[in-house]
């Protein structure tokens, strides 16, 4: 029984050494190599230049130009008046009837009065106008008759009478405007019988008279030209000068030709008229550029560029930034393998090399020196969050620590960093948002008010930069000028 039991031992000591062996190239180095200095070569490409900002469209302001229509309503009301009677004695009518002499009466109640934008004209209407008229003819015999309609059972006849206004600018920022009637719709046809009197020339006749003053009152309320002028050149003047977003950070539009657009109505019977100036903004980083000093050149007409503000945008992320976040969550973090040494982080830092971010941990422990990791930064899914795609050790490390390392060592080390490496920007990104918000909604002089919104912030690159990771947006928006 002893001698079996001998036997069996033996044969468990022979069959351990090659599991027990097995068992330390599992685990790797740590076993084997407690305290070890290594060296890796330290990534030191040349970083490569950001691209030139993305190519954007046109960015265009409009400036609103516009009169309240209840200045326009006095001066029809002066044009002609709500009320028009002339009954209390005969007319002589200018121009004989059937070789007659004629007189008439009348009375007319022009009604209210309505605006409407067609195309570019702004068409006055008088949907209800309402009359009556008399007329009395001498007969060769002295005899006289006399003939009338609107009064009576059938009081007061109904018309209706528009005024269109041609309205267009000139490039002398001067707002020109034609005037004409159309003809009277009579909705209730006049019948002088047995007086074959055409009433509609009569009628016709006397709005015709009023026209002139009619259309110098629109000329006058709808909008005052010296003082457009006056206003587009502070408009121009104020968008020349480079704005502030932050220090060291300005916002530079460069206007360039006006061009007239056309009518609007509001519904608060507002007439206004649109002049889109188009610039090309950037962003300069650096000292206060020298503002332009361009007079404001003459306005244009034809197709303007389509509306909308469009900027390129660029925002860094220090390494400074980074490192901290870094340091905080993964300096003093023990690693610690199924044996041998511990191994502590010690140090960790972030700089651009190439095109690529590198991750520098300095060990201590188990492993004495310095490792890298890189990856190509990249906006996470989620928009708003600062990531390295591919990060991982360099090649030169990753040859080091396959002598010095077993594999879950090897990967804890990449995880914590990679972890540790995402940074929220959500924040940087509305204040970015703020800041140009700010310069897009301000007093630009009294009464004229800059107002714009963003309404998409999407980046279009990433890339290392001396001071950190530039990120490159593109923002889309509005903005146009109020005159009030």
């Amino acid at each position: 029984m002893g001698r079996f039991t001998v036997r069996m031992l033996r044969a468990e000591v022979a069959v351990a050494f090659p599991v027990i062996g097995f068992f330390f190239l599992l685990l790797g180095p740590p076993l084997l190599h407690a305290d070890s200095d290594f060296s890796v070569p330290k990534p030191t490409d040349v970083l490569l230049p950001p691209p030139p900002s993305p190519t954007m469209a046109p960015s265009v302001v409009n400036v609103t130009v516009g009169r309240d229509l209840r200045d326009m309503i006095e001066s029809v009301d002066l044009s002609i008046p709500v009320h028009h009677r002339h009954e209390e004695e005969w007319i002589p009518g200018k121009r004989p009837l059937n070789g007659m002499p004629f007189a008439y009466q009348y009375y007319l109640w022009r009604g209210p009065v309505r605006f409407r934008v067609d195309g570019d004209r702004l068409v006055t209407e008088f949907p209800d106008v309402r009359y009556r008229i008399r007329v009395r003819v001498k007969e060769s015999n002295g005899s006289t008759r006399t003939a009338e309609c609107g009064y009576g059972p059938d009081a007061h006849m109904r018309m209706g009478v528009e005024a269109a206004s041609e309205v267009h600018w000139n490039d002398a920022w001067t707002l020109q405007t034609r005037t004409q009637f159309g003809s009277p719709d009579l909705r209730t046809p006049c019948r002088l019988d047995p007086i074959a009197l055409d009433v509609t020339g009569m009628l016709n006749d006397w709005f015709i008279e009023r026209l002139p003053s009619l259309a110098a009152a629109i000329d006058q309320t709808f909008v005052t030209q010296a003082e457009t002028k006056q206003r587009a050149a502070i408009i121009w003047g104020k968008f020349q000068e480079p704005m502030e977003l932050r220090p060291g950070t300005w916002l530079v539009y460069r206007p360039e030709g006006p061009r007239a657009g056309s009518l609007t109505l509001d519904r608060d019977q507002t007439v206004r008229s649109i002049i889109r100036m188009t610039f090309d903004p950037m962003i300069v980083v650096g000292a206060k550029p020298r503002p332009d000093s361009s007079p404001l050149p003459p306005l244009k007409t034809g197709p303007a560029a389509e509306e909308g503000f469009h900027l390129a945008v660029p925002m860094l992320v220090p390494y400074d930034a980074l490192n901290r976040q870094l340091t905080k969550e993964v300096v003093g973090q023990e690693i610690v393998g199924p044996v041998g040494a511990s191994i502590r982080i010690t140090g960790v830092r972030a700089y651009g090399s190439g095109d690529h971010l590198i991750s520098e941990v300095t060990l201590s422990g188990g492993m004495n020196g310095t490792i890298y990791l890189q990856g190509k930064p990249v906006i996470a899914p989620d928009g708003h969050t600062l990531d390295f795609q591919n990060l991982d050790f360099t090649m030169e490390t990753a040859n080091v620590l396959a002598k010095f390392a077993n594999r879950v060592i090897y990967d804890t080390i990449r995880e914590k960093v990679r972890q540790n490496s995402r940074i929220e920007v959500r924040d940087r990104i509305e204040t970015l948002r703020r800041q140009v918000e700010r310069q897009m909604n301000r007093e630009l002089a009294p009464g004229l008010w800059l107002e714009g919104a963003v309404t998409t912030l999407a980046p279009r690159g990433i890339y290392p930069v001396p001071d950190g990771i530039e990120l490159q947006f593109a923002m889309d928006g509005t903005l146009h000028v109020n005159i009030q």
